[in-house]
Order: C-alpha cells, then structure tokens, then sequence
C-alpha cells in the first residue's frame, strides 16, 4: 500500500539529489523541485528567495504535498484504494505539473473537457476503470510524451534515457507488465 510518505520516498529516490544539467529544461533543481518552482512557492508563503539545495527534506515534503500530492489528486486516489495509481499521478505531477497530470489523466478517461483539474467526475471516472489497463496506458502514454518532447527538442535526447528508467521503475512499482526498451526508437 502506498501513502503520501511512501510515494515522497519513491519520488525522492528517483529524483535523487541536486541537478544542474544544461540539457534539463527544468534547470537547477534538488530533488525534482527546480529553482523556479521553489522561488514561486516561498513567495507565495510570504518567505524569501533561497537557493532550492537549502531547502530541507521536511519543507520539500510539506511543498510536495500541498502543491503536487493534493492538486494531482492523490490524496482522494488514496481514499478510493487507488494507491498504484496515485503512485503514478505523483510521479507524472512531479515531472510535469499537477495541472498537467490531471489533464493526461483525464485524457486517458475520456473525460471532455480536460480541465486540470481534480474532482468528482475524475475521482468517479477512476473508480470504474481496471487499475493495471489505466496504469499500462497511462505508462504507455507518458513514453509518447517523453518521445514527442524529444522531436520537438533534440538537445532532450540526453534525458530519454533517465526518462525510459523512470518508467519502468514505476512500472515495477505498481506490479504493470508494462515495460520498454531503454533504447526505444525516437
């Protein structure tokens, strides 16, 4: 079973420490939360600016949940008995946005409009799809995305590999078939 602690160590584990690699749009980041996100969220709770490797693992944690666990909906996965697939949501909300993670989703359910947003008819829609073919298709999915992400930008080829390990992990995570090559064709 997966909580918000579990899935924040899976999160931290895979992100690892500080990154500043110049092909990472992302940029200068500790723990999968970049600069730029960081200095947004501590303005917004009226803190100064710091460099994000200052942060300790408690504020991330508390950042993490307020700002990705519960806007991407994991919490009410959680209450639903969703965990695996709250695992994933997190995963991609942390990579891409909650906003963004919400809408994959919500695409993957055939829910129309994609708002972003987290609520009855998505927490609804979820509870009546088979998890493992929601998983398998949202992994499936997100590769696409990472693929397309590298046509559009070549200088990401450098993250595809990172990208591919990501998915598997969290296809070993959740108990998915899914898999893919590490060296799968642009």
């Amino acid at each position: 079973m997966f909580d918000f602690a579990r899935c924040m160590d899976d999160v931290f584990g895979v992100e690892g420490g500080i990154s500043d690699r110049k092909n990472d749009l992302g940029g200068h980041t500790a723990f999968g939360m970049t600069q730029h996100t960081y200095d947004r969220l501590r303005v917004q709770r009226n803190l100064p600016k710091q460099d994000v490797v200052l942060a300790t693992r408690v504020e991330l944690m508390q950042l993490y949940k307020e700002e990705f666990w519960v806007k991407a909906g994991c919490d009410k996965l959680i209450s639903v008995n969703k965990d695996r697939i709250a695992l994933l949501q997190f995963h991609i909300s942390v990579q891409r946005s909650p906003d963004d993670a919400v809408r994959m989703l919500q695409k993957l359910l055939n829910i129309d409009p994609q708002t972003g947003f987290f609520g009855n008819i998505t927490l609804n829609a979820v509870s009546l799809v088979l998890e493992d073919s929601l998983i398998y298709n949202y992994l499936s999915a997100m590769k696409q995305h990472y693929l397309d992400e590298i046509k559009k930008i070549p200088s990401q080829i450098a993250n595809k590999h990172g990208w591919m390990n990501r998915l598997n992990h969290i296809a070993i995570m959740t108990g998915s078939s899914w898999h893919t090559d590490i060296n799968a064709e642009v």
